[in-house]
């Protein structure tokens, strides 16, 4: 399943912000470097990418300031950067097997709280449902140093939510499908409540329209 460090990490302070820089894409924007304290990649930004670009969230709550996309790691992710973001051995196979197309990550920042907007598109609805139920699996695991539980989330149908505690802050994630997409809204920090990311996350199902 997608790794859960990709839901904590996020908790960014400005000293990781600062870390994190990295190059940004050419003036014909034919490719972008992304960046991670350890890692920093190249993706081609494809034409299924740059669509997916346009549907991404666009109305943030006062304070929130959209990073770069060479901040975090976000920004497009071709089919060897989503094995990556995925983080598990079978990453490749399941996402070669649902029918994979493009997927991009965006970032906004609040003091030490973020929010991540994800957007994953796979050929048909049934491979986006299936890496739907991968994303759940993955938001709603516990482990020693984290506690999950589970909330409705009102306006998306078949979406879930999750509110994760551990000693590196407080995360919320809600995540839905649509369509032939895969979406998940995390927010981080302060601000890491139910009832934001069921809002923002109704903003992004509506976008994904």
């Amino acid at each position: 399943m997608p790794r859960r460090a990709t839901v904590i990490a996020f908790v960014l302070t400005a000293a990781l912000l600062a870390s994190c820089r990295g190059s940004k894409s050419d003036d014909n924007g034919a490719a972008t470097t992304t960046s991670t304290m350890n890692t920093s990649t190249t993706v081609a930004v494809s034409i299924e990418a740059a669509a997916l670009e346009t549907i991404l969230l666009n109305d943030l709550p006062d304070g929130y300031i959209q990073e770069p996309d060479d901040v975090g790691d976000t920004g497009p992710s071709d089919l060897a950067k989503a094995v990556r973001d995925d983080g598990n051995d079978d990453a490749e196979t399941v996402l070669t097997a649902n029918g994979f197309v493009a997927a991009y990550q965006r970032l906004w920042t609040k003091g030490d709280g973020a929010v991540v907007d994800f957007v994953t598109e796979f050929k048909t609805p049934a491979g986006a449902q299936a890496y739907f139920k991968r994303l759940v699996a993955a938001a709603s695991e516990t482990d020693e140093t984290t506690t999950v539980t589970e909330f409705a989330v009102t306006g998306i149908p078949g979406a879930k939510g999750y509110a994760g505690h551990s000693a590196d802050g407080d995360s919320v994630v809600v995540v839905f499908s649509r369509g032939t997409y895969a979406l998940q809204i995390v927010v981080n920090g302060l601000d890491a409540n139910p009832a934001l990311a069921n809002s923002l996350a109704t903003q992004q199902y509506n976008l994904a329209a």
